[in-house]
Formats: C-alpha cells, structure tokens, sequence
C-alpha cells in the first residue's frame, strides 16, 4: 500500500510516498505526481520549488527522512540492492548508514567492480600486476576506488572543494 507523507520544510506543497513517489500540491488543489530525473550517478531526484527557490533533492533521502527512523544520525542512505542492477527506491530497500558501511554492501561492492572492472582496466591491471595474483590487484584497484569515493563523500559532506 502506498503512503504518502509530507516532506519536511515542504509541508502541504510536496509529499513524498514509501514507493518514491514524489507529489506537488497546487494553491487551485490540483496535484501532479512529479516525473524525476536521473543525475549522473544513477540515482532519481526531483526540483522542489519554495520562496521562489529550487532546490534539486534525491528520492531515496526524502523516503528515508519521511519513512526511516535514523536514532544513531547517520549520514548515508544506502540502497541494499543497489539501483544500477535492479533495486529500487522503495523504503524496504534503503537502510540509514555511514560512508563506510555503504561503501561495504557487497552488492555496492559487486557494482564499483563491474563498472571499473572494464576491457582498458584489465590491460592496465595486466600490465601492472608483476606477479601478483588477479585477485590481489582487483582489490587494489577497488581500495583505491572506494578511497576516492570517501574522499568525495567527505568533501561532499563538509561543502569542502
């Protein structure tokens, strides 16, 4: 069953569903479910208009702020199936967390191998890997992909640039 509640800073204008569904309220009492947008991560979101502002905010947080408590404050919402090999934004498929335990889901793991894990990468990883074994430089290469990703979660998190 579908719920839809209001997103907070929003109320009475947007609402936000635990299916990810995204509601504008009209002043005439019309409403619109909104169509959103895929960024370049793969992840949807939504323009939300206030005070003649637009801000530009991702599904999964709004159903996550709407619908799951996070008593420990954790900044990240993790997909548990991540969206790019068929998970969605549905409440039971998000759990709040830390950079580091969103980085450490396996199926997020499986993903960050498939996409760098290309043809170009492994002739690079072949080339470099001097007698170690390929599991040993997959992983160096995943660690130093997850690293980077820190890096710009962090700067993200902190506005740092």
């Amino acid at each position: 069953m579908e719920i839809f509640k209001d997103i907070e800073g929003y109320e009475g204008k947007y609402q936000i569903s635990n299916q990810g569904r995204v509601k504008r309220f009209y002043k005439n009492g019309k409403e619109k479910i909104l169509k959103p947008s895929k960024d370049d991560n793969g992840y949807y979101r939504v323009n939300l208009g206030k005070d003649g502002k637009i801000k530009t905010v991702k599904i999964h947080r709004l159903i996550a702020e709407a619908f799951i408590p996070n008593p420990e404050n954790k900044p990240c919402i993790d997909h548990i199936i991540p969206l790019s090999i068929g998970g969605t934004n549905e409440v039971s498929n998000l759990r709040w967390c830390t950079h580091m335990e969103n980085l450490n889901n396996s199926l997020t793991i499986v993903n960050f191998k498939n996409k760098i894990i290309t043809d170009e990468t492994k002739r690079k990883m072949s080339e470099s890997r001097k007698g170690m074994c390929l599991v040993d430089v997959m992983k160096k290469h995943l660690t130093n992909f997850k690293n980077k990703m820190i890096k710009e979660q962090i700067k993200e998190t902190y506005n740092e640039h």
